[in-house]
């Protein structure tokens, strides 16, 4: 039961960082006029789409990039899934046991 204390972890720094991030990006650079401040949120958000646009290529067949988020959600159902099935294996050898 490593793996699950790991993904916790994991979990729970990326959250930690998240809430940092989105912290830091929604305070007002040196206390700067509110109107410049739309400004470079609208700058900022024009070049992210521009990049995703861009991001597909040869060595990015998907269409998209590996990010923490995604990495951490495909390890959480990973484990969902494999407790789902460990499950299962111990309620059918049970029943193999009573009735063998």
């Amino acid at each position: 039961m490593g793996k699950a204390t790991y993904l916790d972890e994991l979990n729970k720094a990326w959250q930690k960082e998240y809430r940092f991030r989105r912290k830091r990006c929604h305070s007002p650079y040196k206390n700067s006029d509110k109107n410049r401040w739309i400004e470079v949120c609208n700058a900022h958000n024009r070049r992210v789409m521009r990049k995703a646009r861009r991001s597909v290529g040869k060595s990015n067949k998907l269409g998209c990039r590996r990010t923490v988020r995604g990495m951490c959600a495909f390890l959480n159902e990973i484990q969902m899934w494999s407790t789902i099935c460990r499950h299962n294996r111990k309620v059918s050898s049970a029943k193999e046991n009573c009735h063998g």
